[in-house]
C-alpha cells in the first residue's frame, strides 16, 4: 500500500512540474514575444514535447504503441462519433455555464497569431495532452499496481484541473467526462492514437464553431 502511495505521489508531483512548467514558461516568453498566443505556442514546443520525452524516457515507456496478439481496431466512424459528441458537450456547457463576457469569444487572430492558434489547439495540445494524461499516466500507475478505478479518477480529475480557469472561477466539469471517455478508449484498444484522433477532432469542432459564430457576428 505504501509503494502504492507513493506511486500516486510521485505522479502528482510530475504532474504540478508539467503544469507549473508550461505556466511559467508561457508567462517568461510573453516578455519576449507579447502575444500570449504565440508565447503560449512556443512553451508547448520548448517544454512541453522535451518534458515529455524526458518522463517517458526515465519511466521506460514508448511513446510507439506495443503490438500486441489480441489488438483491437476502433472503427473511424466511432472516434468521430465521439469527437463531435464531445465537442458539442463542450459548447453546450461553454454556452450554458461560462462566466465570460458576451464579447470575450469573439477576440480575433491576424496572420501569425491566427496560425499558431489553430495549430496549438487543434494538433499540439491534443499531442501533448494525451500522451501525457493518457499514455504516461495510465502505463504508470498500472505498473504501479493502481486499481482501474482509481486510474479513472486520478487522470480524469487532473485532466479537469489543467481545464479550470481559476481567474474566472469556470470549472469545465465536462473535461471530467471527456477524460474518462479517452480513458476507456485507450485502455480498451491500446493504441494513443485513436485518443488523439478523437481530441483532435474535439477541438477542431469547437474552433471551427467559433469562427463561424465569429464571421456571423461580423
Amino acid at each position: 500500500m505504501a509503494a502504492k502511495i507513493k506511486g500516486v505521489l510521485v505522479l502528482i508531483g510530475v504532474f504540478l512540474i508539467f503544469w507549473w512548467g508550461v505556466s511559467f514558461t508561457t508567462g517568461f516568453l510573453y516578455n519576449v514575444f507579447s502575444s500570449s498566443v504565440l508565447s503560449a505556442f512556443a512553451a508547448k514546443l520548448i517544454f512541453s514535447f522535451p518534458f515529455l520525452y524526458v518522463i517517458f524516457r526515465k519511466s521506460k515507456i514508448s511513446f510507439i504503441n506495443e503490438k500486441t496478439v489480441n489488438e483491437k481496431t476502433c472503427p473511424w466512424w466511432v472516434l468521430l462519433g465521439l469527437g463531435l459528441a464531445i465537442a458539442l458537450m463542450a459548447r453546450i456547457y461553454y454556452h450554458l455555464f461560462s462566466p465570460y463576457s458576451a464579447g470575450s469569444e469573439n477576440i480575433t487572430y491576424h496572420g501569425l497569431e491566427a496560425i499558431c492558434m489553430f495549430i496549438s489547439s487543434v494538433l499540439i495540445t491534443p499531442i501533448i495532452e494525451e500522451l501525457f494524461f493518457r499514455k504516461w499516466m495510465v502505463t504508470y500507475l498500472e505498473r504501479k499496481d493502481i486499481k482501474p478505478i482509481y486510474i479513472l479518477l486520478i487522470t480524469s480529475v487532473l485532466f479537469f484541473i489543467v481545464h479550470t480557469n481559476t481567474q474566472y472561477m469556470y470549472f469545465r466539469f465536462d473535461t471530467l467526462l471527456s477524460g474518462a471517455i479517452l480513458y476507456y478508449i485507450y485502455t480498451r484498444y491500446r493504441n494513443i492514437k485513436y485518443c488523439i484522433s478523437v481530441h483532435i477532432i474535439w477541438n477542431m469542432v469547437v474552433n471551427l464553431i467559433s469562427i463561424a459564430n465569429q464571421h456571423m457576428l461580423l
